[in-house]
């Protein structure tokens, strides 16, 4: 999820051709893939699986699975979400050096792997590291830019394809071993709103299913009640339909200069923290400072009783004190470890 400002934002990972089984960049590390189509991510079958398998050297899931004593999700305080927009992803810079600096994992709940392509499997590395931190990583399922709306809709529009596509989602979490998806669809779904609701619900349950009941599916707020692309900044009557289909909603940033977030929550009743505000460390188009201004807005949606989706941490490193600083030494892991502690008031 994007904020939406005209500040630049991180490159692009370069397009692969038609992927292989399974898909992904050559520059990527070990056991990454991603898909830039729905044909592509159809054609993912068990031939895939077993390459997946091959990879591991056997039938088990090829990353660190999560421990058993897994606790779920905190149910009785605010949440804190780390998502990870870094330089395109899939590459050395976003993956290694960036977790070669970074250790507060005890600080947030769950992890986001997001990049611009339409199905977004975290890298190998993510999934084992998060799971090592007994935390959950979702993936990302993406629909975005000029085409973006017309592609959503003919997806939506062929029952069997969102079925099918649904289908393909959950396995991709069990052949790879990761814990769910954010649903980002920053289009118009136009007359498909409602099949859009459906597509949630199935993958919701197909995924506790599949994956177990510790599965989400959080969905991105980007839409109005007629399907038009149009944030709310708020969890509302004429967008909780898409908030009960799934297992959470990720609020735009402009939360904080609306102040939505005391009727959101009253909104959401006893599923206050399936709210997670959103914070763009960037802070574009928003009402607090880039880098560590965002703590006021991290302040603020904890005081009001939600939780917090941390978009583009990386700004430490990209733009930040950190910039420049050799991954994973000792400055680099001060600086990382001062911007965190000081965002969530450590």
């Amino acid at each position: 999820p994007k904020a939406t400002a005209a500040a630049p934002t991180a490159a692009t990972a370069p397009a692969p051709s038609k992927p292989a089984a399974p898909g992904g960049n050559e520059d990527a590390p070990r056991a990454s893939c991603y898909f830039d189509s729905i044909d592509d991510l159809l054609q993912w079958d068990s031939a895939a699986m077993e390459w997946v398998e091959a990879q591991a050297g056997s039938s088990a899931p090829l990353a660190l699975p999560l421990p058993g004593d897994y606790p779920g999700l905190p149910l009785h305080r605010p949440r804190i979400m780390h998502c990870h927009d870094y330089a395109g992803g899939y590459c050395k810079s976003a993956d290694e050096d960036y977790l070669s600096s970074f250790d507060r994992w005890g600080l947030f709940d769950l992890f986001v792997y997001f990049s611009h392509h339409r199905v977004v499997v975290p890298p190998q590395i993510w999934i084992d590291s998060s799971h090592h931190a007994n935390k959950i990583i979702l993936g990302t399922f993406l629909f975005e830019g000029r085409d973006g709306g017309s592609q959503a809709q003919a997806f939506l529009e062929s029952e069997g394809t969102w079925q099918r596509a649904a289908d393909k989602l959950a396995d991709l979490c069990v052949a790879y071993g990761f814990d769910g998806w954010l649903i980002n669809v920053e289009a118009s779904l136009g007359p498909t709103r409602g099949v859009f609701v459906s597509f949630l619900e199935y993958l919701t349950r197909k995924m506790k299913g599949r994956v177990g009941e510790h599965a989400q599916v959080i969905y991105y707020d980007a839409h109005a009640a007629d399907g038009s692309y149009a944030h709310q900044d708020a969890l509302l009557p004429r967008n909780k339909d898409l908030f009960q289909a799934c297992d959470g909603i990720f609020i735009n940033y402009q939360w904080y200069e609306y102040d939505t977030l005391a009727r959101s929550k009253a909104e959401a009743g006893d599923r206050q923290f399936d709210v997670y505000a959103g914070v763009d460390v960037w802070a574009r188009n928003c009402e607090y400072d880039e880098g560590p201004g965002c703590k006021r807005a991290v302040g603020r949606a904890k005081e009001r009783g939600v939780s917090v989706a941390i978009f583009g941490p990386g700004w430490v490193q990209e733009k930040g004190p950190g910039h420049g600083e050799r991954p994973g030494s000792e400055e680099a892991r001060r600086v990382s470890n001062a911007f965190w502690d000081s965002a969530l008031d450590h």
